[in-house]
């Protein structure tokens, strides 16, 4: 398995915001200049962030980014999930796999990712 870039920087976003003095909320445009990304890329990955509620943001003069959960409540794989998706088997991989033990073998092997993933926080990192 390979982890995008992208869900490499909404981790960067999520530990900034997370890190960002109590009662500050950051702008797009603070993170993009903290984590080194293009402020639209900010803007597509926060979208992502927002639909999976991982943070939310507020519009206005004092507004920016919040997290909607503590950042010890907030997964690796919650992170994974909000950018990537469900992890899930290759259809090309299990099309050879004829046996039901080889099958059940990747599905193993995919459920064990899941839940390291889903064992370290954002905190943690």
């Amino acid at each position: 398995m390979k982890i995008k870039k992208t869900t490499e920087y909404a981790i960067l976003i999520l530990r900034y915001i997370h890190y960002t003095p109590s009662g500050d909320m950051p702008t797009a445009q603070m993170v993009s200049e903290a984590i080194g990304i293009t402020y639209p890329h900010v803007i597509k990955i926060a979208d992502l962030l927002k639909k999976r509620g991982l943070i939310s943001s507020v519009r206005g003069r004092n507004g920016g980014y919040q997290m909607m959960r503590p950042a010890s409540k907030i997964s690796v794989y919650d992170v994974v999930l909000a950018v990537e998706g469900e992890l899930k088997v290759s259809p090309n991989l299990m099309q050879g796999a004829r046996h039901c033990s080889m099958q059940a073998y990747f599905h193993e092997v995919r459920d064990m990712l899941i839940e390291t993933l889903s064992s370290k926080k954002i905190v943690d990192l």
